[in-house]
Order: structure tokens, then C-alpha cells, then sequence
């Protein structure tokens, strides 16, 4: 088993070179900032339309990173300040049903959590549920929240 991960950047000085890194890709792992709704929102406006033009029918695992971050007051007390707010649970969870989407998780790297997860789904749903809209039964079971 050959797993190959590549970090694309995301500022637009980088948007001819990064399809160089699409190729034979087998699950796309997009990750937003929480703590920044303009990462968010770049989402649907130019991470999709582009996932859709050089990977149409990739399945797509949504990351919401700093998980950590939603509910830190001074977090919160910043954004205020400048007129915005760190981005919910409940409007990722929306964004996780946009096409191609097959799971949305949260992750914070200050705490480790859901990390491990996020590996070990995109991983797995590579290997066994390579081009399917839906995952095998197998995910169902392993990876539904309850």
C-alpha cells in the first residue's frame, strides 16, 4: 500500500501549480481554518468549482481544523470585533453536503483530536471505497457518529 498525501497551497499565486499535484488522486482531504470564515466560505466559491474541473467524482473528506477555537472567548471577542464569528459545527455540517462530499470531521492539532480519524477514513475509503459515491458498509459501521 503506497499512501501519498501533498499539502496544496491555497493562496491564488499557487492556482497553475497546484492541478499538477491532482493526478491519479484518490480522496481529496479539504481543510478550512474554523477560526477564519473566509476560509470557509472559499469552500464553495473556488475550492469545489476546482475539485470538480480536475477531480470530478473524487470523494471528499471536509475538515474543519482549530476545532479547538470555536468556543475560545478571546477567539470569539476578537472576531467581534472585526464582525464575524468562528465557524459552527452546524454550518460546516452544511457545507458537508455539498457534491462529492462523503464526510465532514473536526480536527484541532493544539489537542490532537480527530486527527487520527481524519487519516485513517481518507485511508481507508482509498483502499475500499475507491470511486464510490458512498461508502461501503464497512464505513457505515466504523465511521457513522452516534
Amino acid at each position: 500500500v503506497d499512501i501519498t498525501m501533498t499539502d496544496t497551497p491555497g493562496q491564488m499565486d499557487y492556482d497553475r501549480l497546484r492541478p499538477l499535484c491532482y493526478p491519479n488522486g484518490n480522496v481529496i482531504v479539504l481543510t478550512f481554518d474554523k477560526s477564519i470564515p473566509e476560509c470557509f466560505d472559499n469552500i464553495e466559491e473556488a475550492w469545489m468549482p476546482e475539485i470538480q474541473h480536475f477531480l470530478p467524482n473524487t470523494p471528499i473528506v471536509l475538515v474543519g481544523n482549530k476545532k479547538d477555537l470555536e468556543y475560545d472567548p478571546k477567539i470569539i471577542q476578537e472576531a467581534k470585533k472585526i464582525g464575524y464569528h468562528p465557524v459552527t459545527y452546524e454550518e460546516a455540517k452544511k457545507a458537508a453536503k455539498l457534491p462529492g462530499v462523503v464526510k465532514f470531521l473536526e480536527t484541532s492539532a493544539k489537542t490532537g483530536e480527530g486527527i487520527k480519524e481524519v487519516f485513517e477514513f481518507a485511508a481507508l475509503y482509498a483502499l475500499l471505497g475507491m470511486g464510490q459515491e458512498k461508502p461501503p458498509s464497512i464505513f457505515r459501521r466504523l465511521f457513522s457518529k452516534k
